[in-house]
């Protein structure tokens, strides 16, 4: 059971991560005139929201590379690290944090699914670290 958690959490984070590379994840809203807004979406991993001063889709991308590169070395050394799981699931809080920030301005479909996913993949970490943190005890 707890290893089927963790490993849901991975998948969690691979859509995640195929859906930050789309190129509709992050929004910005440009103004040209005073009465017309564009709406233009790119990748999680592009330059130019960063450019834009809108931070959160960049972090957000790396941060989910890091969580996933954490979730398969903590599977490597047999799920049981402690400080592993506590980085893992500190990063996936703040990815979630982040994610959610950005969607705030302008959101888009792919930015709503990806919030949902790390929320989810948040909530298997938690319970996959309490089940180990009272199996310890």
């Amino acid at each position: 059971m707890k290893k089927i958690l963790h490993i849901f959490s991975l998948i969690s984070l691979l859509v995640t991560l195929a859906l930050e590379i789309l190129p509709n994840g992050a929004a910005l809203t440009f103004a040209p005139k005073p009465d017309t807004r564009i709406v233009k979406t790119y990748s999680y991993f592009s330059n130019i929201p960063f450019g834009y001063a809108h931070f959160s889709p960049l972090i957000t991308a790396i941060l989910t590379v890091v969580i996933i590169i954490l979730t398969v070395i903590s599977m490597l050394i047999y799920f049981k690290s402690q400080k592993l799981l506590t980085a893992t699931l500190a990063c996936t809080f703040i990815a979630f944090t982040l994610s959610l920030i950005s969607a705030i301005p302008v959101g888009t479909a792919i930015g709503a699914i990806i919030i949902v996913l790390l929320l989810i993949s948040l909530v298997l970490q938690a319970i996959y670290k309490g089940m180990i943190w009272n199996q310890n005890k």
